[in-house]
């Protein structure tokens, strides 16, 4: 197994773990008996439990980034800033689905030391990336950007309550989400791009 392999499967793992049994109740002996390798190893690749689970934020981060601006390149033929903004939504969560355990777990239970910067980093990309996402919109031009970025801060608070209250809902699917995003943050957006 190559090292970006074996990375990706402890990586795989250890998200597992952490959200069936929280980050405090696994250890790196579990991490590593799942694994069928050793401590050491695990060491070696992450240097501390702490730094796993750092690279498990990550590479969740980056896999969400990719998601939420396929499902925009999706629309974009559409040209409508709420195409784009619904179909962000829906990417979102229906990556909090599919990552439900791990990034519940980690947001409900709280994390410090790097993990809480890795978790805030994958907040503040999401973040931007809306932010560039609705940029390209002749309307956004004149929303003065502390209205802008703070509209979007709370968009991103939003969706994560969201998504953990979902949790428990099967009954509320991505796209039923993203409708109620949709009929609480929209209004307001489209009321900005509308009055400017």
């Amino acid at each position: 197994m190559s090292k970006v392999e074996r990375e990706t499967q402890i990586i795989g793992i250890a998200e597992h773990l952490f959200g069936e049994l929280g980050f405090a109740n696994t250890t790196m002996d579990m991490v590593a008996q799942a694994a069928g390798i050793t401590k050491p190893v695990i060491y070696d690749h992450f240097g501390s439990k702490e730094g796993l689970l750092a690279a498990v934020i990550d590479q969740a981060r980056n896999e969400l980034t990719d998601e939420i601006q396929q499902a925009w390149r999706e629309v974009a033929h559409l040209d409508s800033a709420e195409a784009s903004f619904r179909a962000g939504l829906v990417a979102y969560f229906t990556f909090m689905d599919a990552h439900a355990a791990g990034w519940r777990g980690l947001v409900r239970n709280g994390v410090s030391g790097i993990a809480s910067t890795s978790i805030e980093s994958a907040r503040d990309m999401q973040a931007m990336a809306v932010q560039q996402a609705l940029g390209h919109f002749p309307q956004l031009a004149a929303i003065p950007a502390p209205v802008l970025e703070c509209t979007i801060e709370g968009l991103v608070g939003a969706c994560e309550r969201i998504s953990i209250w979902r949790a428990d809902r099967d009954d509320i699917t991505p796209a039923a989400a993203a409708d109620i995003v949709m009929a609480m943050c929209w209004s307001g957006l489209n009321g900005m791009f509308s009055t400017r």
